[in-house]
Protein backbone atom coordinates (compact mmCIF):
# COMPACT_ATOMS: atom_id res chain seq x y z
CA UNK A 1 0.00 0.00 0.00
CA UNK A 2 1.24 3.58 -1.30
CA UNK A 3 2.12 5.79 1.57
CA UNK A 4 1.16 9.21 1.62
CA UNK A 5 4.84 10.69 0.96
CA UNK A 6 4.81 8.33 -2.23
CA UNK A 7 1.68 9.61 -3.97
CA UNK A 8 2.56 13.03 -3.51
CA UNK A 9 5.78 12.28 -4.75
CA UNK A 10 4.31 10.88 -8.14
CA UNK A 11 4.69 13.04 -11.06
CA UNK A 12 1.58 14.02 -12.60
CA UNK A 13 1.02 16.26 -15.85
CA UNK A 14 0.04 19.80 -14.68
CA UNK A 15 -2.37 21.80 -16.97
CA UNK A 16 -4.76 24.21 -16.63
CA UNK A 17 -8.16 24.30 -17.20
CA UNK A 18 -7.91 27.07 -19.70
CA UNK A 19 -5.48 24.88 -21.65
CA UNK A 20 -7.50 21.71 -21.69
CA UNK A 21 -10.28 23.82 -22.68
CA UNK A 22 -7.78 25.92 -26.04
CA UNK A 23 -6.73 21.77 -26.82
CA UNK A 24 -10.22 20.72 -27.20
CA UNK A 25 -11.87 23.41 -28.68
CA UNK A 26 -8.75 23.05 -31.65
CA UNK A 27 -8.98 19.45 -32.11
CA UNK A 28 -12.96 20.50 -32.51
CA UNK A 29 -12.57 22.65 -35.15
CA UNK A 30 -10.32 20.68 -37.12
CA UNK A 31 -12.44 17.55 -37.11
CA UNK A 32 -15.10 20.42 -38.15
CA UNK A 33 -13.28 21.10 -41.28
CA UNK A 34 -14.18 17.63 -42.25
CA UNK A 35 -17.44 18.00 -43.97
CA UNK A 36 -16.60 21.11 -46.02
CA UNK A 37 -13.40 19.74 -47.22
CA UNK A 38 -15.32 16.95 -48.65
CA UNK A 39 -17.65 19.38 -50.23
CA UNK A 40 -15.58 22.07 -51.60
CA UNK A 41 -11.85 21.48 -51.08
CA UNK A 42 -12.65 18.36 -53.27
CA UNK A 43 -13.57 20.69 -56.19
CA UNK A 44 -10.60 23.32 -55.17
CA UNK A 45 -8.44 20.98 -56.04
CA UNK A 46 -10.01 19.81 -59.08
CA UNK A 47 -9.62 23.31 -60.47
CA UNK A 48 -6.45 23.50 -59.42
CA UNK A 49 -5.12 20.98 -60.73
CA UNK A 50 -7.20 21.13 -64.10
CA UNK A 51 -6.92 24.61 -64.86
CA UNK A 52 -3.31 25.88 -64.89
CA UNK A 53 -2.86 23.02 -68.11
CA UNK A 54 -6.26 23.53 -69.75
CA UNK A 55 -5.24 27.52 -69.74
CA UNK A 56 -2.37 26.94 -71.64
CA UNK A 57 -4.50 24.51 -74.50
CA UNK A 58 -3.15 21.29 -73.49
CA UNK A 59 -5.71 18.69 -72.61
CA UNK A 60 -6.81 18.87 -68.86
CA UNK A 61 -5.65 16.37 -66.15
CA UNK A 62 -8.16 13.93 -65.43
CA UNK A 63 -8.49 11.75 -62.15
CA UNK A 64 -10.57 11.47 -58.78
CA UNK A 65 -10.29 13.66 -56.20
CA UNK A 66 -10.97 12.82 -52.46
CA UNK A 67 -10.97 13.94 -48.92
CA UNK A 68 -8.66 11.40 -47.06
CA UNK A 69 -8.29 13.72 -43.54
CA UNK A 70 -9.72 16.98 -42.89
CA UNK A 71 -8.05 20.09 -45.02
CA UNK A 72 -6.05 17.07 -46.88
CA UNK A 73 -7.03 15.74 -50.29
CA UNK A 74 -5.88 13.07 -52.28
CA UNK A 75 -5.40 13.26 -56.26
CA UNK A 76 -4.96 10.17 -58.29
CA UNK A 77 -4.54 10.95 -62.12
CA UNK A 78 -6.13 8.41 -64.43
CA UNK A 79 -3.77 7.11 -67.31
CA UNK A 80 -3.81 4.32 -69.17
CA UNK A 81 0.09 3.15 -69.37
CA UNK A 82 1.42 3.00 -65.85
CA UNK A 83 -0.17 3.74 -62.50
CA UNK A 84 0.65 7.34 -61.81
CA UNK A 85 1.53 8.39 -58.07
CA UNK A 86 -1.29 9.71 -55.85
CA UNK A 87 -0.36 13.54 -55.19
CA UNK A 88 -1.31 14.77 -51.76
CA UNK A 89 -2.82 18.76 -51.34
CA UNK A 90 -3.42 20.85 -48.40
CA UNK A 91 -7.13 22.89 -48.66
CA UNK A 92 -7.80 25.73 -46.62
CA UNK A 93 -11.23 27.22 -47.59
CA UNK A 94 -9.92 28.25 -51.43
CA UNK A 95 -5.92 28.00 -50.51
CA UNK A 96 -4.52 25.05 -52.50
CA UNK A 97 -1.08 24.06 -51.82
CA UNK A 98 0.72 20.68 -52.83
CA UNK A 99 2.51 18.43 -50.17
CA UNK A 100 5.81 16.98 -50.45
CA UNK A 101 4.30 13.51 -50.05
CA UNK A 102 3.18 11.15 -52.63
CA UNK A 103 1.45 8.08 -52.83
CA UNK A 104 0.55 4.51 -54.16
CA UNK A 105 -2.50 3.96 -55.86
CA UNK A 106 -4.81 0.73 -55.34
CA UNK A 107 -5.62 -1.34 -58.37
CA UNK A 108 -9.81 -1.58 -58.02
CA UNK A 109 -11.05 -4.37 -59.95
CA UNK A 110 -14.54 -3.76 -61.60
CA UNK A 111 -17.46 -5.12 -60.07
CA UNK A 112 -20.35 -6.50 -61.88
CA UNK A 113 -24.13 -7.09 -60.18
CA UNK A 114 -25.55 -10.06 -61.64
CA UNK A 115 -28.42 -10.11 -59.50
CA UNK A 116 -30.96 -7.58 -58.18
CA UNK A 117 -30.27 -8.98 -54.15
CA UNK A 118 -26.47 -7.26 -54.68
CA UNK A 119 -24.74 -10.45 -55.54
CA UNK A 120 -21.38 -9.81 -57.27
CA UNK A 121 -18.20 -11.20 -59.39
CA UNK A 122 -14.71 -9.46 -59.68
CA UNK A 123 -13.63 -9.19 -62.73
CA UNK A 124 -10.20 -7.90 -63.40
CA UNK A 125 -9.45 -5.42 -66.08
Amino acid sequence: MASERDKESRWRPRFSVRTLAVAVTLVCCYAACWGPTKRQGVADVNHHVKWPVELKGHVGRYGISSAKAPLIVAFDEESQVVMPPRLYFFWFFGYVAKLPFKGEVDAIPNILLDSPRGTSKQVIP
